[in-house]
């Protein structure tokens, strides 16, 4: 048997977005527990039957809430479409668009995500933006990307200390040459353990950062003659490694809980003492999943 755990009441946040996306709120659903947790002989001098109510199923063991999580939250989920290719250029045009956004598009790329949204492409060197409710259109390019402040993971004032050459681009590959030449001024200051680093050390560490982030971005560096570096990359590797970096860096909670009551059932279950069991069918019927609207 599986006890899952309700919020009894709101926690408020003073951000309206933090607030939506950080705290429980009322007949949420925000965990599952083992048969007998509530039952425990603490559970009445703890704070729990201040801040939770339990719903008892018998029907539901606890591998299977565990298979289910309905504690989970409503996150965004970003997918792409590469709506055309143009080799010659070492450009993409594509859409990507929120699969999570909800019945009534509560979740959808629209107002302030729009602006976060077209932000963070900016800074992957994306252009020619196209932003509606439900979906943003741009066009990713090989030469702008390995050249944007996403690539190299750095302020603006440490990316202005780079500077870039193509080398050459073979449009039937799809693979760049570039050399990035780094202005080591513009990285500093260069201090180990509180001591200014030799000029050795510094061309090492730089060195590691280089190809480190190249690696991480799917090219290989060639050559490197300091300050000079020299790497391939391949078209679609890059927008590979831009897809993943974009499903990690701005795909955030939209909900904190997903699933939850609703205040009818909450209020009878507060009306039951706080503890009460249902059948496996009475309980699936009563959650609400909210992006159902």
């Amino acid at each position: 048997m599986a006890e899952f755990i309700f919020k009894r009441t709101d926690y408020t946040h003073p951000d309206p977005d933090k607030d939506r996306r950080g705290v429980h709120k009322r007949t949420d659903l925000v965990n599952f527990k083992p048969d007998g947790w509530s039952a425990h002989p603490n559970w009445a001098q703890s704070s729990y039957p201040k801040d939770f109510i339990v719903v008892k199923v018998p029907g539901i063991t606890l591998s299977e809430a565990q298979a289910s999580d309905h504690r989970r939250s409503w996150r965004d989920d970003f997918d792409y479409e590469v709506v055309a290719t143009r080799p010659a250029q070492g450009r993409f045009d594509v859409r990507i668009f929120e699969k999570n956004a909800g019945a009534i598009g509560q979740n959808h790329i629209a107002g302030v995500k729009a602006t976060k949204v077209r932000s963070y492409l900016m800074a992957w060197g994306c252009s020619n933006f196209g932003l509606t409710a439900t979906d943003a259109s741009f066009t990713f390019s090989l030469w702008d990307a390995v050249r944007s402040a996403n690539f190299w993971d750095l302020p603006v004032t440490q990316l202005a200390g780079l500077s870039f050459a193509l080398d050459g681009y073979v449009p039937a590959t799809g693979v760049g040459t570039i050399t990035v030449t780094v202005s080591q001024e513009a990285w500093g200051p260069f201090e180990k353990d509180g001591q200014p680093m030799t000029q050795l050390e510094i061309e090492a560490l730089i060195g590691e950062r280089v190809n480190r982030k190249v690696t991480e971005r799917g090219g290989t560096v060639i050559s490197q003659v300091y300050p000079n570096f020299t790497f391939k990359i391949e078209r679609r590797d890059i927008l590979t490694r831009f897809r993943q970096d974009v499903k990690r860096c701005m795909e955030q909670v939209y909900i904190r809980h997903q699933y939850g009551i609703s205040q009818t059932d909450h209020d009878a279950i507060m009306a039951a003492g706080g503890i009460v069991t249902m059948t496996k069918a009475e309980f699936l019927s009563k959650l609400i999943n909210k992006m159902a609207g």
